[in-house]
């Protein structure tokens, strides 16, 4: 299920909602900035830190999804090679800082776009920039992004 994130910010920590988005609307439709909903922005580092989070709390990291400058999709082999490194690297224990300092240097041209990983239920969901979120029905991302937020606070 295609699902859009938001970020409620009544006051210090924000609330996640998500609202269905079968149509495929654009994310920044979905934000009203006058009323306190906004969709979280995600970069590469924000991506990376959640992945860091998730593998902590019991989730595994199956792979990342790369772009380049322009937001195109990385091809395969290329992407699929970048990915396993970086996740690799994840596993390991490599804090994000460092997985994103290894992919400037070895691929100064690719950003992380999305973290596909598999839930402590065995369901696979996916995060992408600007809140986008694929998950199974029934499993819901706003606990798993409250409890990411309490630890890392991104935006």
């Amino acid at each position: 299920m295609v699902q859009q994130v938001l970020m409620r910010l009544d006051g210090g920590t924000p609330t996640f909602e998500t609202h269905d988005n079968q149509a495929g609307r654009s994310p920044l439709s979905f934000e009203d900035v006058e009323h306190g909903l906004r969709i979280p922005r995600l970069g590469s580092q924000d991506i990376l830190r959640i992945a860091e989070y998730a593998s902590g709390a019991g989730y595994h990291i199956d792979s990342f999804q790369l772009s380049d400058h322009t937001l195109t999709h990385v091809a395969e082999p290329l992407a699929g090679k970048v990915s396993k490194k970086l996740v690799k690297r994840l596993n390991a224990g490599v804090s994000a800082a460092d997985v994103e300092d290894l992919l400037r240097e070895e691929w100064p041209g690719l950003i992380i776009t999305g973290v596909m990983l598999t839930t402590p239920e065995h369901s696979t969901a996916s995060l992408q920039r600007q809140g986008v979120f694929w998950s199974p029905a029934g499993w819901s991302p706003t606990r798993f992004l409250s409890d990411a937020w309490q630890v890392i606070r991104f935006w």
